[in-house]
């Protein structure tokens, strides 16, 4: 299978029209038996050529998928603005968010991998934010048939496959788990979560329940403080990231692919 067939696949379980910045083939060939893992780096490689793969998929990003990450953040306004969240208020949320991402950017060796990629002549692509909107989907189809308290969320989304087979489950990091949800928004397949600027812009504009893939400690401490905040439920990363990547593999695995995943729960 032809690297552009698996973008392909991706961006019709997706639902989008064009790759995303943030997803892209690094070192070009064919994928039969790829690699499939949340996070690769050299080591991944190695065992890749060990086990005999004849490819690696990423779904985090490298090289030059990472430095143009910050691109697709722009999908937090098009999630505000379903919220009624104001333009201006929207943007000067997201641009707080825009510049820490850029700025890790700097201090990245964000193309170590993918020339050791090509040293190996190992075939190397990602596919981030198709994924993450494949996971957002089928998580909304879940929160939908959610019950009205905050817990029924919780316990909605823990049915999953990939939150049972989880060592961290969903939680409610923030607010009432007794309390009633209310309007409820599930935040991902964004690049990443919206720290506390997004969250407080959410909870400003009537939104009583928020749900992001993770948090930084020092962003959550800032909700905490803040008394207009109400409820914020963390999914967790690797869960969160394979609820998406799964549907990907069994696409790949009815058009022949025979993926070997590694930290891809319940695969």
């Amino acid at each position: 299978m032809k690297q552009e067939e698996v973008l392909e696949v991706s961006l019709r379980l997706s639902g989008f029209s064009d790759v995303p910045a943030d997803t892209g083939i690094h070192v070009r060939g064919e994928v039969n038996s790829p690699l499939v893992s949340i996070d690769v780096g050299v080591g991944e490689l190695m065992m890749a050529r060990e086990i005999g793969c004849d490819s690696v998929i990423a779904h985090h990003p490298l090289g030059k998928t990472n430095v143009n990450f910050y691109k697709v953040l722009r999908r937090h306004l098009d999630f505000m603005k379903e919220e009624g969240i104001p333009d201006a208020e929207a943007n000067e949320a997201l641009g707080m968010l825009v510049q820490k991402v850029r700025m890790k950017t700097h201090p990245a060796i964000y193309h170590h991998v993918v020339e050791a990629a090509k040293k190996l002549r190992m075939p190397l692509m990602n596919v981030h934010l198709p994924c993450d909107e494949i996971g957002r989907q089928l998580m909304q189809r879940r929160l939908e048939r959610a019950g009205p308290k905050v817990m029924d969320v919780v316990e909605a989304l823990t049915s999953m496959p990939e939150f049972k087979a989880s060592e961290i489950k969903p939680e409610v990091v923030l607010g009432d788990p007794t309390a009633a949800r209310g309007r409820t928004k599930l935040v991902v397949a964004a690049g990443t979560n919206g720290g506390y600027h997004i969250a407080k812009a959410y909870f400003s504009h009537g939104i009583d329940t928020l749900i992001y893939m993770h948090v930084d400690f020092e962003e959550l401490k800032k909700l905490r403080d803040d008394p207009t905040s109400k409820n914020l439920i963390l999914l967790g990363h690797e869960s969160g990231d394979s609820v998406g990547i799964n549907p990907l593999l069994r696409a790949l695995k009815k058009r022949g692919v025979k993926p070997v995943p590694i930290g891809i729960l319940g695969s």
